[in-house]
């Protein structure tokens, strides 16, 4: 469970991932969807003075998308305290992905996005050997008409296992129709003595 109150926190890392390889890292906005999500406490690395936590909690998203060959791919944020806090990652993350601010009400699971459509930005990373991956660097809310091309997220395997189970059912997109050609305005009699072409 991932319920969150008003909280800030401090930063540092750990190896928390998918162990995802051999992913395209093609930077460019997917249709997307949330695959995973990835928690952990770790050793507050940046803890100065006897106050300051031991342990942090912290977290990092698995987003599945399509590239431009339609092929399935994977890419994984990077790791994020998990803290309320408006200018927390996660606070952004998940005010991109929802399209406004998050309410971190002690109700509110954060896990419930898993299965959530979006439109996902990757970037690329670069390990200390030089593989070059992609990278979330963000995402943003999804019209209905671009989530119903978002993957779906029951049929997709997660390197490892699942963490955490799809919660969030994607609404119908709505029927496609033809676009409707607009109106020609007729010509007035001033444009046609005016017309330079004609």
């Amino acid at each position: 469970m991932a319920i969150l109150a008003p909280s800030s926190s401090g930063s540092g890392g750990s190896n928390l991932n998918w162990g995802i390889k051999d992913q395209p890292a093609i930077p460019g906005t997917y249709v997307g969807v949330v695959l995973d999500c990835l928690e952990a406490t770790i050793k507050n690395q940046f803890a100065k003075t006897e106050d300051d936590p031991k342990e942090r909690n912290v977290c990092r998203w698995l987003i599945a998308y399509l590239n431009d060959d339609d092929e399935i791919c994977l890419a994984q944020s990077r790791e994020m305290t998990q803290s309320g806090n408006e200018s927390s990652h996660l606070f952004a993350f998940l005010k991109g992905l929802l399209g406004q601010d998050p309410v971190f009400d002690n109700e509110y699971d954060y896990l419930g996005e898993v299965g959530r459509p979006c439109m996902v930005n990757i970037g690329q990373g670069k390990s200390a050997k030089g593989t070059i991956y992609p990278v979330v660097n963000g995402v943003s809310v999804i019209t209905k008409r671009l989530a119903g091309g978002a993957p779906d997220p029951h049929e997709i395997e997660v390197p490892g296992g699942r963490r955490s189970e799809v919660q969030y059912e994607a609404p119908k997109a709505p029927a496609k129709t033809k676009a409707k050609a607009k109106a020609k305005a007729k010509p007035v009699e001033d444009d046609l003595d005016d017309n330079p072409f004609g």
